[in-house]
């Protein structure tokens, strides 16, 4: 149900690259299945050696990514058809002058996903440049990963699981480190040529006391290494990469910017264009937290992880992410509406909420609180699901409806695509005519049998119930004839329900069957009259299934 992203680290310099590889593995949480593992294996070229003082050009990573065929298996099971995404990998640069952690986005080819079995998912990415200037030895290691997924159906519809994320997390006592390379002394020291102006400079968004902005990158010689961002003629920020936010403005003014790019040797270009822009009305910063997350809701259990979801917050500004807690103790982090906390027990309950946040770190007040017990055993492949039913019965024989509603608590077994369940229809009351004109009025109950069983494959539910039908009072112009508890079928009715295509068990849908009631015995010394108008084939049942919240 998911796949992790090339790592992408360090770029080549000038000196011979030799190729490199490091396969490493992962535990990522995934709504409905639960953790999974996941192979990456990563393919590079690396240099042996890089001077001081050269920035390095951008080098290409490409990986192969394994999945399991547990996460075919639940794909499957939401009509998901294709897989795509993006990602944010972490990695640490080891030099001399210090450790730089790197987060790097990337993204996800676009794959088919096949019926069955584990599929290869690839995924490519470029490096940062950077530029060293201590002699002595550079290790770049690999580290987690942070998945946006993206399945859709075949016609291109998000299925039941949406977009989601999924923090992985590497296994340990793994060897990740990708590449060394010797920093050799010299080099830089001949460069006298500036990089060209930034071009396009642009305002990308405003709050009421920061400007962002983004530009085109710069070209040089031997390679930019950053740039300057000036608020008039005053420097105001340094950056890597080409775009920048200038926070501390007063609100409601506008301010002009230009861009300056830089290279090792410190050359400098000449000014971009001058990009002005207003800060937004208001005065002072964001104080205002976002609204709490409504309708936090369980999604579905494994026996090792909990599935959530929740609506979205609001905020006066822009919500950039939610905190989920198990507890008191923050589980994870998404950006998203939707997360699977993992490493749990077995047959355990868990009270979790979720937190808004902003840009600012404005916290919202906890949601409520929602409990959920992970499922039993420790073979992890199987899920449980709760639904509420509503909907209607039409029985033939007094040609009459009565309504249905209830719940049902469902297993599924992800490998075979079978599930038990425990079937509740709560009690009810029919009204009749026999014989055409004659009013009778009945109180309707239910009683399971034996489990539901059945199976969710190619799209399409099946189910098989047994109940035991009871009529606890009989009325006729609403007069008792019969008041026994014992009152009810001789046998159980078996009732086989069916849905449309593309049932998602995470949206719900609708089930239609047909099904017999048996003859009645315990109704006293009416017993056969009142069979007359319950007994016989051709009664249909319709039902639709909601998720519990």
């Amino acid at each position: 149900m998911g796949t992790v992203a090339g790592t992408v680290l360090l770029g080549a310099g000038s000196a011979a690259a030799d190729p490199v590889s490091l396969t490493l593995t992962y535990k990522c949480p995934f709504p409905l299945i639960g953790v999974q593992p996941i192979t990456v294996k990563i393919d590079a070229d690396f240099p042996k050696s890089i001077p001081v003082n050269t920035p390095t050009p951008e080098l290409d990573i490409k990986t192969i990514n394994t999945v399991g065929a547990t996460a075919t298996q639940g794909l499957n099971l939401v009509q998901a058809k294709t897989l795509e995404g993006t990602a944010l990998a972490d990695a640490a640069v080891a030099a001399p002058e210090g450790t730089l952690p790197v987060k790097v986005p990337v993204t996800l080819k676009k794959i088919d996903i096949p019926a069955s079995g584990e599929f290869q998912i690839g995924a490519d990415g470029k490096t940062p440049s950077l530029t060293f200037t201590k002699p002595g030895e550079v290790k770049i290691t690999v580290g987690d990963l942070l998945l946006h997924l993206v399945p859709r159906k075949a016609d291109g519809s998000l299925t039941g699981l949406g977009e989601f994320d999924s923090q992985c997390t590497q296994d340990a006592g793994q060897n990740n480190t990708l590449a060394t390379a010797t920093i050799t002394p010299g080099g830089g020291g001949n460069d006298t040529e500036a990089p060209t102006a930034p071009a396009n400079p642009r305002a990308t968004g405003t709050t009421n006391n920061s400007v962002s902005l983004a530009w085109d990158a710069s070209k040089d010689n031997v390679g930019v290494t950053g740039y300057d961002v000036y608020n008039g003629s005053t420097l105001a920020t340094s950056v890597t990469g080409t775009s920048a936010t200038i926070g501390n403005l007063a609100a409601d003014t506008s301010y002009t910017f230009t861009v300056k790019a830089k290279d090792a040797a410190n050359n400098v270009s000449a000014a971009s264009a001058p990009v002005t822009a207003k800060t937004q009305g208001g005065g002072g910063a964001d104080t205002e937290a976002p609204s709490a997350p409504g309708n936090v809701r369980s999604s579905g259990t494994t026996n090792n992880s909990v599935s959530l979801a929740w609506d979205a917050s609001k905020d006066n500004v822009a919500v950039t992410g939610y905190d989920v807690y198990n507890g008191s103790t923050l589980a994870t982090s998404v950006t998203g509406t939707s997360a699977t906390v993992g490493g749990l027990a077995a047959d355990t309950s868990y009270t979790f909420t979720v937190k808004a946040k902003d840009a600012a770190n404005n916290v919202s007040a906890a949601s409520a609180p929602v409990t959920a017990r992970t499922a039993p055993g420790g073979g992890g492949s199987t899920v449980k699901y709760g639904y509420t039913l509503a909907g209607s019965s039409f029985i033939k024989a007094p040609n009459g409806t009565t309504k249905l509603a209830g719940g049902i608590d469902a297993e599924l077994d992800l490998a075979t695509a079978k599930y038990t369940a425990d079937l509740t229809l709560n009690p009810t009351t029919g009204d009749f005519k026999v014989l055409g004109f004659l009013p009778v009025t009945a109180k309707v109950a239910f009683e399971q049998a034996a489990k539901t069983t059945g199976s969710l494959t190619g799209g399409v539910l099946t189910s098989s119930s047994k109940v035991q039908v009871k009529l606890p009072q009989v009325s006729v112009f609403g007069f008792p004839i019969s008041n026994s508890p014992d009152c009810g079928t001789v046998s159980p009715s078996d009732i086989n329900l069916k849905s449309g295509p593309n049932f998602d068990p995470l949206a719900g849908g609708k089930l239609t069957g047909e099904y017999a009631l048996a003859a009645l015995k315990g109704c006293g010394g009416l017993n056969d009259f009142i069979s007359v108008f319950t007994a016989g084939p051709g009664n249909t049942i319709d039902l639709t299934l909601t998720p519990k919240k």
